[in-house]
Protein backbone atom coordinates (compact mmCIF):
# COMPACT_ATOMS: atom_id res chain seq x y z
CA UNK A 1 0.00 0.00 0.00
CA UNK A 2 3.00 2.02 0.56
CA UNK A 3 4.49 2.47 -3.01
CA UNK A 4 0.75 3.60 -4.14
CA UNK A 5 0.48 6.00 -1.55
CA UNK A 6 4.11 7.86 -2.55
CA UNK A 7 3.06 6.85 -6.09
CA UNK A 8 0.10 9.15 -5.78
CA UNK A 9 1.42 12.11 -4.17
CA UNK A 10 4.31 12.02 -6.32
CA UNK A 11 2.08 12.15 -9.39
CA UNK A 12 0.10 15.14 -7.83
CA UNK A 13 3.45 16.82 -7.64
CA UNK A 14 4.17 16.03 -11.13
CA UNK A 15 0.50 17.84 -12.23
CA UNK A 16 0.58 20.96 -9.96
CA UNK A 17 4.44 21.42 -11.14
CA UNK A 18 3.44 21.33 -14.81
CA UNK A 19 0.24 23.37 -14.19
CA UNK A 20 2.36 26.13 -12.42
CA UNK A 21 4.91 26.14 -15.21
CA UNK A 22 2.10 26.25 -17.63
CA UNK A 23 0.36 29.14 -15.82
CA UNK A 24 4.16 30.91 -15.51
CA UNK A 25 4.62 30.66 -19.57
CA UNK A 26 1.11 31.62 -20.29
CA UNK A 27 0.75 34.86 -18.40
CA UNK A 28 -2.35 33.28 -16.25
CA UNK A 29 -1.15 33.93 -12.43
CA UNK A 30 -2.89 36.53 -10.27
CA UNK A 31 -4.26 39.61 -12.61
CA UNK A 32 -1.22 42.31 -12.24
CA UNK A 33 -0.39 42.44 -16.00
CA UNK A 34 0.87 39.42 -18.02
CA UNK A 35 5.12 39.93 -17.07
CA UNK A 36 3.88 40.08 -13.20
CA UNK A 37 2.28 36.71 -13.96
CA UNK A 38 5.61 35.63 -14.86
CA UNK A 39 6.78 35.78 -11.81
CA UNK A 40 9.19 38.92 -11.50
CA UNK A 41 11.75 39.06 -9.21
CA UNK A 42 13.42 42.68 -8.03
CA UNK A 43 16.83 42.81 -9.07
CA UNK A 44 20.06 41.77 -7.22
CA UNK A 45 22.23 44.32 -6.30
CA UNK A 46 26.10 43.79 -7.71
CA UNK A 47 28.66 45.94 -7.83
CA UNK A 48 31.54 44.81 -10.45
CA UNK A 49 33.04 46.70 -13.75
CA UNK A 50 30.98 45.92 -16.92
CA UNK A 51 32.83 43.81 -19.16
CA UNK A 52 34.05 44.58 -22.56
CA UNK A 53 31.33 44.03 -24.87
CA UNK A 54 31.79 44.28 -28.65
CA UNK A 55 28.73 43.20 -30.86
CA UNK A 56 26.93 44.26 -33.75
CA UNK A 57 23.55 45.95 -34.42
CA UNK A 58 21.25 45.10 -36.85
CA UNK A 59 22.92 46.96 -39.54
CA UNK A 60 26.18 44.88 -39.26
CA UNK A 61 27.93 47.68 -37.66
CA UNK A 62 29.80 47.32 -34.08
CA UNK A 63 28.11 48.02 -31.06
CA UNK A 64 30.17 48.80 -28.36
CA UNK A 65 29.17 49.01 -24.33
CA UNK A 66 31.99 51.07 -23.46
CA UNK A 67 30.67 53.67 -26.10
CA UNK A 68 27.56 54.02 -23.79
CA UNK A 69 29.39 55.09 -20.93
CA UNK A 70 27.91 58.36 -19.27
CA UNK A 71 24.53 57.34 -19.90
CA UNK A 72 22.51 54.17 -17.72
CA UNK A 73 22.17 51.32 -19.76
CA UNK A 74 19.50 48.14 -19.21
CA UNK A 75 20.85 45.37 -20.80
CA UNK A 76 18.42 42.74 -22.00
CA UNK A 77 19.51 39.36 -23.11
CA UNK A 78 16.68 37.54 -24.63
CA UNK A 79 15.66 35.45 -27.50
CA UNK A 80 12.06 35.78 -29.82
CA UNK A 81 11.65 31.31 -28.82
CA UNK A 82 11.43 32.29 -25.14
CA UNK A 83 8.25 33.19 -23.87
CA UNK A 84 8.96 35.72 -20.90
CA UNK A 85 11.41 37.35 -23.19
CA UNK A 86 8.67 38.10 -25.27
CA UNK A 87 5.82 38.81 -22.83
CA UNK A 88 8.76 41.62 -21.01
CA UNK A 89 9.45 43.03 -24.03
CA UNK A 90 6.55 45.64 -23.45
CA UNK A 91 7.59 46.62 -20.05
CA UNK A 92 10.99 47.81 -21.63
CA UNK A 93 9.71 49.70 -24.17
CA UNK A 94 7.33 51.32 -21.88
CA UNK A 95 10.55 51.91 -19.14
CA UNK A 96 12.55 53.51 -22.24
CA UNK A 97 10.23 55.52 -23.36
CA UNK A 98 9.70 56.92 -19.93
CA UNK A 99 13.11 57.95 -19.63
CA UNK A 100 15.64 58.02 -22.84
CA UNK A 101 15.49 61.81 -22.09
CA UNK A 102 17.22 61.61 -18.52
CA UNK A 103 19.65 59.01 -19.97
CA UNK A 104 18.64 56.03 -19.98
CA UNK A 105 19.44 53.62 -22.97
CA UNK A 106 17.65 49.93 -23.19
CA UNK A 107 19.82 47.55 -25.28
CA UNK A 108 18.16 44.54 -26.53
CA UNK A 109 21.11 41.81 -26.60
CA UNK A 110 19.58 39.00 -28.69
CA UNK A 111 20.90 35.62 -28.45
CA UNK A 112 21.59 33.34 -31.14
CA UNK A 113 19.14 34.29 -33.95
CA UNK A 114 19.95 35.72 -37.17
CA UNK A 115 19.59 39.16 -38.55
CA UNK A 116 16.25 38.76 -39.91
CA UNK A 117 14.50 36.60 -37.44
CA UNK A 118 15.69 39.29 -34.95
CA UNK A 119 14.57 42.32 -37.26
CA UNK A 120 11.39 40.59 -37.56
CA UNK A 121 10.60 40.42 -34.04
CA UNK A 122 11.80 44.28 -33.28
CA UNK A 123 9.52 45.59 -36.39
CA UNK A 124 6.39 43.22 -35.19
CA UNK A 125 6.64 44.91 -32.02
CA UNK A 126 7.74 47.99 -32.77
CA UNK A 127 10.73 48.57 -30.48
CA UNK A 128 12.74 51.35 -30.51
CA UNK A 129 15.55 50.81 -28.30
CA UNK A 130 19.12 49.47 -30.15
CA UNK A 131 19.14 45.72 -30.35
CA UNK A 132 22.43 44.04 -30.93
CA UNK A 133 22.88 40.67 -32.17
CA UNK A 134 24.91 38.00 -30.08
CA UNK A 135 25.26 34.78 -31.96
CA UNK A 136 27.68 33.21 -30.07
CA UNK A 137 26.30 33.85 -26.69
CA UNK A 138 29.38 36.26 -25.58
CA UNK A 139 27.42 38.48 -23.71
CA UNK A 140 25.91 35.68 -21.84
CA UNK A 141 30.00 34.64 -20.41
CA UNK A 142 31.13 38.22 -20.47
CA UNK A 143 28.24 39.13 -18.27
CA UNK A 144 28.19 35.50 -16.17
CA UNK A 145 24.33 34.93 -17.17
CA UNK A 146 23.20 31.22 -16.97
CA UNK A 147 19.20 31.96 -18.64
CA UNK A 148 17.22 33.92 -20.71
CA UNK A 149 15.67 36.30 -20.22
CA UNK A 150 18.55 38.66 -17.75
CA UNK A 151 18.47 42.08 -17.65
CA UNK A 152 21.92 44.19 -16.08
CA UNK A 153 21.51 47.84 -15.21
CA UNK A 154 25.11 49.38 -15.91
CA UNK A 155 25.53 53.17 -13.93
CA UNK A 156 26.80 55.97 -16.01
CA UNK A 157 30.75 55.05 -14.65
CA UNK A 158 30.46 51.76 -15.97
CA UNK A 159 29.53 49.43 -13.14
CA UNK A 160 27.41 46.47 -12.98
CA UNK A 161 24.42 47.51 -10.73
CA UNK A 162 21.72 45.25 -10.99
CA UNK A 163 21.00 42.10 -11.97
CA UNK A 164 17.58 40.34 -13.01
CA UNK A 165 18.17 36.40 -13.59
CA UNK A 166 14.48 36.34 -15.60
CA UNK A 167 11.50 38.78 -16.36
CA UNK A 168 11.25 42.36 -15.36
CA UNK A 169 8.76 44.16 -14.61
CA UNK A 170 8.00 48.18 -15.24
CA UNK A 171 7.46 48.33 -11.55
CA UNK A 172 10.98 46.89 -10.89
CA UNK A 173 12.67 49.32 -13.40
CA UNK A 174 11.01 52.16 -11.73
CA UNK A 175 11.80 50.85 -7.94
CA UNK A 176 15.09 49.73 -8.53
CA UNK A 177 17.12 51.13 -12.09
CA UNK A 178 15.03 54.66 -12.57
CA UNK A 179 17.04 55.61 -9.16
CA UNK A 180 20.46 55.13 -11.15
CA UNK A 181 19.17 57.87 -13.60
CA UNK A 182 19.55 60.99 -10.60
CA UNK A 183 23.34 59.67 -9.43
Amino acid sequence: MRPLVTLALGMILIVVGAASGYAILTGRIGATGPVADLGCMPGQAVERPAPVLVLQDLRGNPADLEVLRGQVVLLNLWASWCPPCRAEMPELQRFYEAHRETGLVVVGINIGETPDVVADFVEARRLTFPVWLDPDEASLRALQMLSLPATIAVDRTGVLRLVWAGPVCNTQLEAQAAPLLAE
